[in-house]
């Protein structure tokens, strides 16, 4: 009898292919997990080195003032925001724009159309990609953990009823420069 027969030889093969997938799953999970570990550390590095001395300009420092000007834009947001002007240099990218800039409420009463703009005003958007004459391409979120599903699903039902793209990328997984390009492409196909 024979150890080596052809149903015990796709037997071996299985369970060498199964074990060669679990240990490649453990590898990527462990590069994932260094990824992210890693981004996570370059987005605390960025942020404790722009902190004090950069937060605000010389000219706003003033001996018993409770007001200081700070960075607009958090680490992630000028990370995405200098990726958004290398993927689009013929476009114009606008951030924290606040959403009575670019959006207004219509087709009711005054009264309607007065409490309909109430309701998002006060919002605002990370970024709008808009072409030269800044008609908007696509609207973009970058999500952390601030955003919740309640105010996520309002901002998306909101852009959805004026027919604007929105976009939204997680801050630990931020899109490459292609990809950029590939969605804005997109987003002007839909157009």
């Amino acid at each position: 009898m024979t150890f080596f027969t052809l149903p015990n030889f796709f037997i071996l093969m299985l369970i060498l292919l199964l074990g060669f997938m679990f240990n490649a799953m453990r590898t990527l999970k462990q590069m994932h997990l260094d990824y992210k570990e890693r981004i996570d550390e370059e987005i605390k590095e960025q942020f404790t080195n722009s902190q004090p001395k950069e937060q605000y300009s010389e000219s706003t420092k003033t001996n018993g003032s409770r007001i200081k000007a700070t960075i607009p834009l958090t680490v992630p947001e000028q990370v995405l925001y200098h990726k958004l002007k290398k993927a689009l240099p013929g476009m114009e990218i606008l951030s924290q724009v606040s959403f009575n800039r670019f959006l207004c409420a219509t087709d009711g009463t005054e009264e309607e159309n007065i409490e309909n703009f109430k309701s998002f005003k006060s919002h605002s958007v990370d970024f709008l990609v808009c072409k030269p004459n800044f008609w908007i391409v696509l609207a973009i979120e970058l999500d952390d953990s601030s955003h919740t599903i309640q105010k996520d699903d309002k901002r998306d039902k909101i852009f959805k009823e004026s027919g604007i793209i929105l976009k939204r990328w997680n801050v630990y997984s931020q899109p490459s420069v292609e990809e950029i390009k590939n969605t804005v492409k997109q987003a002007e196909i839909q157009k």
